[in-house]
């Protein structure tokens, strides 16, 4: 007897509550965050730039800052409030003006300029929590992530 059936897919009984998983997971991702993330992401920035104002910040409360901010740099090149580019640029030159200051003096600090530049960017970065969708958050974030590697950031100016 010839073989002309094709083979058959070997049973998977998984399969539907596999498939019922992706579909959750496409439509959550074109939601923006919810309440309660964007509060939590919010809050660790928000302390950070509490503690960078009151001279008592420390390189990873810094470092909470800078990822806040080139996030928020990466949703405005992709679009999100993309009117606020430069803003965000200031914020990060700020940044590296208080890690140069680090540097030389051992303190973490900003000057008047550098608080309300950062300011005005956490302002833009809430705002894009706010809006974008997650798998735009979570596009921005390997996007970080591939630049830091790939050693794309600013050099400190003294």
């Amino acid at each position: 007897m010839s073989r002309t059936k094709h083979p058959r897919r070997r049973y998977d009984p998984n399969r539907l509550i596999r498939r019922a998983a992706e579909s959750l997971d496409r439509k959550s991702a074109a939601l923006p965050l919810d309440q309660s993330q964007t509060t939590d992401i919010g809050l660790t920035y928000h302390l950070s730039l509490d503690a960078i104002k009151g001279g008592y910040a420390t390189e990873e409360i810094w470092s909470n800052l800078a990822c806040s901010v080139n996030i928020a740099l990466i949703l405005a090149e992709q679009g999100t409030e993309e009117a606020r580019i430069e803003d965000i640029k200031r914020a990060q030159d700020a940044l590296m003006r208080a890690k140069a200051r680090s540097e030389r003096f051992g303190t973490w600090g900003l000057d008047g300029d550098g608080i309300r530049d950062l300011q005005m960017a956490l302002t833009v970065h809430d705002s894009q929590m706010k809006t974008a969708p997650k798998a735009q958050v979570r596009v921005a974030i390997n996007e970080m992530h591939r630049r830091m590697a790939a050693g794309d950031f600013l050099e400190i100016q003294r």
